[in-house]
């Protein structure tokens, strides 16, 4: 079976437009609950809630959550900026923890939450062993309902950045006592440090096997990432064949940056095409 997911503002969701993104998925797809029955009928299974306005109270946070319960989506969460392991602080890095445990006691289901590397030293080494040791602090947490991690590699940027090799990704996770963190593929990222660094063009087993998620997203005509499968650039066909033979259970998740591609011409059948490739890999 498919596990096809979206990723969408928290904003949208709980119909508190404050983003331009949510601005755009509105004037293309109407509210959120007609996107969502519109994205149940082209296969989609999960929701990656991610981009949460620092505006946002409980209440909305409650109901972008809410919502997707409600039309019997999975879901997924792109946590905040890790802090450094000194200024952890789990009720500030995960506010939304109160309304998953309301509304997912009787659920009982694994929700996976995805960070990106700290970048907030010169030296590489630091930000690197900051990163796991966070990492590993928010693993240790005695959670109810069960989390699932994971570490994802970056786009580079031309900063001091751990994570923008695999390697670099597999180096922080490994060193997470009792490897209890894994790693979300964003396959834009690696495939932008491919054609813009020369960087390896696939994975090392050591990553593949480590994958527990994924951001799947094509490279636009002038670099761009989170772009729809309308340049077909990124290898998807290659890299999805890779994460079977290493026996990927995980989502594949379409991460999408709406805004970026907002002057596009039918954006709803940018948004259906990619679907339907996934649909059709997977």
């Amino acid at each position: 079976m498919n596990n096809i997911g979206m990723s969408l503002p928290w904003d949208y969701l709980c119909s508190r437009i404050i983003t331009r993104e949510a601005v755009v998925l509105g004037k293309n797809f109407g509210s959120a609950p007609e996107f969502l029955n519109f994205l149940r009928d082209l296969g989609v299974q999960s929701i990656e809630l991610r981009h949460r306005h620092k505006t946002l109270n409980e209440t909305d946070m409650y109901r972008s959550i809410e919502t997707v319960l409600y039309y019997d989506m999975a879901l997924t969460i792109h946590g905040d900026t890790l802090p450094d392991p000194g200024a952890f602080n789990y009720k500030k890095l995960f506010p939304w923890y109160k309304a998953i445990d309301s509304l997912y006691k009787k659920e009982k289901k694994n929700i996976t939450v995805t960070f990106h590397p700290i970048i907030n030293d010169t030296n590489e080494d630091v930000s690197a062993q900051n990163t796991s040791k966070t990492l590993s602090l928010i693993a240790n947490q005695d959670l109810y309902p069960s989390f699932s991690y994971a570490l994802e590699n970056q786009r580079s940027k031309g900063e001091v950045d751990p994570g923008i090799t695999f390697d670099g990704v597999v180096h922080m996770v490994s060193n997470i006592p009792d490897n209890p963190v894994g790693i979300c593929w964003d396959m834009g990222h690696s495939y932008s440090n491919v054609i813009n660094f020369g960087h390896a063009l696939y994975p090392p087993k050591e990553f593949l096997k480590r994958v527990i998620h994924t951001h799947i997203h094509d490279i636009g005509p002038t670099g761009r990432t989170h772009w729809p499968f309308k340049e077909n650039r990124v290898p998807l066909k290659e890299n999805i064949e890779l994460l079977k033979e290493h026996e990927y259970q995980g989502i594949y998740n379409l991460e999408l940056s709406f805004d970026r591609f907002a002057e596009e011409k039918n954006i709803m059948k940018l948004v259906t095409g990619s679907i339907k490739i996934l649909r059709e890999l997977t």
